[in-house]
C-alpha cells in the first residue's frame, strides 16, 4: 500500500466531513502515516452539499488532492450521482441503502463494485441514528484495511462529542462487524478487493 484515496459524500449534517476527519487523525496521528484532507460545502448548515476527502499513504504525499478515489461513499442520491463516477477501475462505491438507489451506475461502470449498508438502520438499533457516518466508517475501515481500525478507534476517541464516546465506538464495531459477517449487500458481480 502506498497511496489510498476516500471519498466521502453526502449533505451538511450527515456527518461526511466527520468521516473525513477522523479516518485522516486516525491515519495521521496514531498510525505514523501521512494523510491529508480536503472538504467542500455549500453555503447552507445544513442540508446542502458536503464531501470530505482524505488521502492516505505510508510514504510521503507529494499531491494532496483525491484523484481516483479507491473508495466513494454515498450518503444521498446528489452525492451518488455527483461522485460515484469519479471512483477508480475496479474501485468500491458503497451507499446507504435507504437513501441511494445505486442501480444507475451498473451499466455506466461495470468496473467497479457497489454494495449497500443499511447504516442509518443498524445505527438506530444502537440508540440514535446520528452514528450512521461512524457505523459507515466502521464497515469502510474493515474493507480497505488501512489505516488500522485501532488507529481510527482512537481518533474516535479524542474526536466525538464528550459523552458519546461509548455510542460512537459500538457504531464504528458494528460497521466492522457488517463487513466481517458478510451482511452488505454487493450489487452486479461479486465484489473485489477494494485495494491491492
Amino acid at each position: 500500500m502506498s497511496r489510498t484515496e476516500f471519498r466521502f459524500s453526502g449533505f451538511g449534517g450527515q456527518g461526511v466531513i466527520t468521516m473525513a476527519h477522523v479516518l485522516g487523525h486516525g491515519a495521521s496521528v496514531h498510525a505514523d502515516m501521512d494523510a491529508t484532507m480536503t472538504e467542500a460545502y455549500g453555503p447552507e448548515k445544513t442540508g446542502g452539499f458536503s464531501r470530505g476527502d482524505v488521502v492516505v499513504s505510508d510514504e510521503e504525499i507529494d499531491y494532496p488532492n483525491v484523484v481516483d478515489p479507491d473508495i466513494v461513499v454515498a450518503f444521498s442520491q446528489d452525492a451518488f450521482e455527483r461522485d460515484a463516477d469519479t471512483v477508480t477501475e475496479g474501485g468500491l462505491v458503497l451507499v446507504e441503502r435507504s437513501l441511494v438507489d445505486p442501480e444507475p451506475l451498473l451499466e455506466r461502470r461495470p468496473d467497479a463494485t457497489v454494495a449497500s449498508l443499511p447504516a442509518v438502520d443498524l445505527a438506530e438499533e444502537l440508540g440514535h441514528k446520528v452514528v450512521a457516518n461512524v457505523l459507515t466508517l466502521g464497515a469502510v475501515v474493515e474493507l480497505v484495511g488501512t489505516p488500522p481500525a485501532e488507529a481510527v478507534g482512537a481518533a474516535i476517541r479524542e474526536t466525538v462529542p464528550d459523552g458519546t464516546e461509548d455510542l460512537n465506538e459500538r457504531a464504528f464495531e458494528r460497521g466492522q462487524a457488517v463487513v466481517a459477517d458478510d451482511e452488505l449487500d454487493y450489487l452486479g458481480e461479486e465484489p473485489r478487493e477494494v485495494v491491492q
